[in-house]
């Protein structure tokens, strides 16, 4: 509704030739997806979607870059932003003191779960932390500060919270090269001296949720967590000899053009062939390799852009970093390089555009 709005205005002042449009790859991405639509077998799911990534890659750059060209207007949305970050991480806090041994996932703030949760704090952290290094204003620097290490301590899972220590290292780089080593020492004292010693040992429960095991099979030698098999059958996607593909040109198409955008799930499955199938087919909501789960769906090229996507925004966000002149501008730029190099990491490990994916015990 905003963006509709929006738009009704740049309408009725002619403004239209004067915006700022998305770049090449946003563009390529979203055509390179359209043609997984029409047989990804169910339109429905398949139209979702693909809106999602419109509104994600085209509506939301549109309204933001054309939108935020005052001072004024970067303040106020970084204030709302931080507003926002804010309210999550208090929730969180209140759910991590309020939950059980054996229930991090709840740890989710307003956001559903854990993962969805670690790919926001992947975002909103670094703009909390740019802030912080480059406005000089010490009471910024404190509140946006403590903004960027509170929610260090309900993240947990462990994808998420390796790709913002990345995008948080880039961030320093960014700011002072020299202070790098720094960095990395409070990492490992963060580490080593206060994650195991809250109340649940984060250290613990962020490494588990990467462990190519599960606890209760390590002994049976094939609980391989399911995350991780989808890997291995995406790879065995990319076999001609495959029993999905019934010809060259079908094997040539769907590499190419994807499998069909919504339906990951049905699709991926069709690879598992003779791979140790889990005991309990159930997988932690939200938990796929973004890149795989574009790479079925709507292909490699896909893939591709949609990684070629993020390098260009980020280098469009460095680049307003390094020849603005206001201070916060410039945190915001830095902000958000250092948020799509953490959301790079974490795609590996966590859905960061689509979410539902997974199934629960309810299912």
């Amino acid at each position: 509704l905003t963006t509709l709005i929006w738009a009704v205005g740049v309408l009725a002042r002619g403004r239209l030739r004067q915006l700022r449009w998305p770049p090449a790859a946003a563009w390529v991405f979203l055509l390179l997806c359209v043609p997984s639509v029409f047989w990804a077998g169910s339109l429905k799911r398949a139209a979702a979607e693909l809106l999602q990534y419109i509104e994600y890659f085209f509506v939301a750059y549109l309204l933001f870059v054309n939108t935020l060209v005052s001072r004024r207007a970067r303040i106020a949305v970084l204030v709302a932003l931080l507003v926002g970050l804010s309210v999550n991480t208090v929730i969180a806090f209140v759910q991590y003191l309020a939950s059980g041994e054996g229930n991090p996932v709840a740890v989710a703030g307003l956001l559903g779960n854990r993962n969805i949760f670690g790919a926001y704090l992947c975002l909103m952290v670094p703009l909390a932390g740019a802030l912080a290094l480059l406005v000089r204003r010490i009471w910024v620097t404190i509140v946006c500060a403590v903004l960027a290490l509170a929610p260090l301590g309900v993240m947990l899972a462990g994808g998420p919270f390796l790709g913002l220590l990345i995008g948080l290292g880039a961030l320093v780089g960014l700011w002072r090269f020299k202070a790098l080593p720094a960095y990395l020492a409070a990492v490992v004292a963060l580490l080593l001296l206060v994650l195991p010693f809250l109340k649940h040992n984060n250290v613990e429960i962020l490494a588990e949720s990467l462990f190519m095991y599960d606890e209760q099979g390590k002994d049976e030698g094939h609980r391989v967590l399911k995350r991780y098999l989808e890997w291995q059958a995406a790879l065995k996607s990319l076999d001609p000899a495959q029993p999905p593909y019934t010809t060259r040109l079908d094997y040539t198409r769907k590499v190419l053009l994807g499998h069909g955008i919504g339906v990951y799930e049905k699709h991926i499955e069709r690879f598992w062939g003779a791979m140790p199938t889990p005991i309990e087919d159930i997988m932690e909501p939200d938990t796929q390799n973004q890149y795989v789960v574009l790479a079925i769906s709507s292909g490699l090229p896909a893939m591709l852009a949609f990684a070629w996507l993020l390098a260009s925004y980020a280098h469009d966000a460095r680049l307003r970093m390094l020849t603005s002149h206001d201070r916060v501008e410039q945190a915001l730029a830095a902000g958000v390089f250092c948020a799509l190099v953490a959301l790079a990491v974490t795609a590996n490990f966590a859905l960061v555009i689509v979410r539902g994916l997974g199934r629960s015990e309810e299912h």
